[in-house]
């Protein structure tokens, strides 16, 4: 079992650019995938073709060897949650009313909406109105909802979650999707952070300007030397992660 995309090419509607290019790559099931590279390089985008809420102008995205893009809503949402880069609701929920949308998908979670409050650290926030809580929560609970949504087995794709957390929600996080990967769940999450893209991830997907520059083991694609040559600045290893070292100027 494996979820696959073979030649994807996707151009937005309005000028025609390109936003992705023949990408062909393949995440193991029961791993955890990170998508990296620059900005505008085309993450969000294949995230969301990855869950199907977009459709490609070419190629084909497979889980467990059915095309995502064939399937009908519901089916979708019975294997496959989805954390965007910024949540937006347009009603008024409580946060744990919010989190309860998760049980509408069908499938068996791998979580009760008390436990994924309490994995995420907001039970104190259930029933606080979601819009008067903070980015950082905010994502928070969009995750708690996705782990109810995600069964065993299932798929979870995440686009950004870790931008805006602190240090310590950060590591929470991490021992969350570590946990889930444990439980047989295959995550596919675009990282910002390399250092915990290199702690936490089994594979790497790297993207540069829509196309696919790496692609492979985590340990290998991220080297310190092909980092530098895209980001513009030095890398290095420490600590079992790679990290930029960025300039300092002191007065």
């Amino acid at each position: 079992m494996s979820l696959r995309c073979s030649e994807l090419t996707y151009a937005y509607a309005r000028h025609g650019d390109a936003a992705l290019a023949g990408i062909s790559a393949e995440v193991k099931a029961g791993t955890l995938c990170a998508v990296v590279g620059r900005n505008g390089s085309g993450k969000s985008t294949m995230l969301r073709l990855l869950c199907g809420i977009e459709r490609p102008a070419s190629g084909q995205v497979t889980w467990q060897g059915l095309e995502i893009g064939a399937m009908r809503e519901p089916q979708r949402a019975a294997i496959c949650a989805y954390v965007p880069q910024r949540p937006s609701l347009s009603a008024a929920f409580t946060v744990r009313e919010l989190v309860s949308l998760g049980q509408r998908a069908g499938a068996r979670g791998l979580h009760s909406v008390d436990s994924a409050l309490e994995a995420m650290g907001i039970s104190h926030l259930a029933h606080r109105p979601w819009h008067r809580t903070s980015e950082g929560e905010r994502v928070r609970s969009v995750v708690a909802r996705a782990l109810v949504q995600c069964s065993g087995r299932g798929l979870l794709v995440m686009d950004e979650p870790f931008a805006a957390l602190d240090p310590g929600e950060c590591a929470r996080l991490m021992g969350v999707l570590r946990d889930v990967r444990a439980r047989g769940v295959t995550v596919a999450c675009a990282i910002h952070h390399l250092g915990i893209a290199s702690l936490l991830a089994d594979q790497v997907i790297w993207l540069d300007r829509g196309r696919l520059i790496g692609c492979g083991a985590a340990a290998g694609v991220l080297d310190p030397a092909a980092l530098e040559r895209t980001f513009g600045v030095p890398f290095a290893e420490h600590a079992g992660q790679v990290l930029p070292i960025l300039p300092v100027e002191r007065s």
